[in-house]
């Protein structure tokens, strides 16, 4: 006896076909062999035999020796369990809910598994229609489960086995129009212990068509406060750019520091880079950046500027600790922050300025990058 390790079925045809509608095989478990009827497999057509009695055995049906038929496969044989199940709760309650889980990923550590909210709600999807098929041919398609109301399909349910729905497929149904589905087969089947689904309930789905994805309320609050902050930053950088148009003179500060990477090995120089800019006299602007990234690392306005000196040394130690900690290099600064006259210093190409000025104080060895003894007391100065 085959067993189904995805769903953790037996594998077993448990629909079959009587007096042109499906029909689970339980319905005639009470009944001796000989008063049981005839019955057709729903695939092939061929007459099938009901297995009905014993205590370890599951109802199903089987074919006869030597036939030949997809459903004598284990996981074909879950997929159309799956499939006549579905559509007899379909047809039962006449109405759908599907389990929404809010979109949200949560902060997680890196090269950990991705996190998510676990807020969920249910959700009506679809309701009202009159007609539930399988497998009935719609243009060049024939989706697993279809609602039709006055003979109009109004949504399918593409049911999952071992493939999901390919592209061509997806696309197709999108240029019908069609709203569908994608569920697993074993969320319909019931998990070990079998426990089947009820339409009562709201359905697990893979997928949505057209999609729409939700959000709980305080995350969607905690998105909309995002893009709320978003735009205010970007129509503050308009407004600032527009300032330093005509905006006065400005101070400079700038201080080397070297990161010397293990893989593969290198130093690479960054000339960090304080800027004060001021209006009619007035401080209006701190902007904390360096020559390797064109956005500052960052930007305090004329609003924002108490305990600026601290809040800019905090960012500072962070931009350099993130390549320590991510990227494992040394970080090497024997420099506080020198005040400097010249505007043009730190601007594309400044830091050649300082290359012959300021020599790499670590060198690599077969063991890594090591401290050279005669730079252990060097410290940079004014360039």
């Amino acid at each position: 006896m085959s067993v189904d390790t995805q769903s953790g079925h037996m594998g077993m045809l448990q629909w079959v076909i009587w007096q042109g509608e499906a029909h689970h095989v339980r319905e005639w478990a009470h009944l001796p062999p000989r008063a049981r009827p005839k019955t057709t497999c729903p695939v092939c057509g061929q007459g099938i035999v009901l297995k009905l009695i014993g205590r370890r055995r599951t109802p199903h049906a089987a074919h006869r020796p030597g036939v030949q038929c997809a459903t004598t496969h284990p996981e074909t044989a879950d997929h159309y369990n799956a499939k006549f199940a579905l559509a007899a709760e379909l047809r039962r309650v006449g109405r759908l809910e599907i389990a929404e889980h809010c979109r949200e990923i949560l902060p997680s550590v890196r090269k950990q598994p991705i996190l998510r909210c676990t807020a969920t709600r249910a959700r009506e999807w679809l309701a009202g229609w009159d007609t539930v098929v399988v497998e009935a041919q719609l243009g060049s398609l024939r989706p697993d489960v279809q609602m039709l109301r006055g003979g109009e399909v109004i949504g399918a349910v593409e049911v999952l086995q071992t493939h999901a729905v390919p592209d061509e497929k997806k696309e197709a149904l999108r240029l019908l129009g069609l709203p569908w589905l994608e569920v697993r087969a074993s969320t319909i089947l019931g998990q070990k212990p079998a426990v089947p689904w009820s339409a009562e309930g709201p359905l697990e789905v893979v997928r949505e068509a057209p999609s729409r994805p939700w959000q709980c309320p305080e995350h969607a609050a905690a998105r909309s406060a995002r893009i709320h902050q978003e735009e205010v930053w970007q129509r503050t950088q308009v407004e600032l750019e527009a300032q330093r148009q005509g905006s006065g003179p400005r101070r400079w500060w700038v201080r080397i520091v070297d990161f010397y990477f293990p893989s593969p090995p290198r130093r690479e120089r960054f000339l960090y880079k304080i800027v004060e800019v001021y209006r009619a006299g007035e401080l209006f602007e701190v902007r904390l950046g360096h020559n390797q990234r064109t956005k500052p690392v960052l930007t305090l306005g004329a609003s924002d500027l108490v305990g600026r000196e601290t809040r800019i040394e905090a960012a500072f130690q962070a931009d350099c600790e993130e390549r320590r900690r991510i990227l494992g290099a040394i970080v090497d600064s024997p420099m506080e922050w020198v005040e400097v006259g010249s505007p043009t210093v730190g601007d594309n190409g400044g830091t050649s300025l300082f290359t012959q000025e300021f020599p790499d104080r670590y060198a690599l060895t077969d063991g890594g990058w090591s401290l050279r003894p005669e730079m252990t007391n060097l410290r940079w100065g004014r360039p």
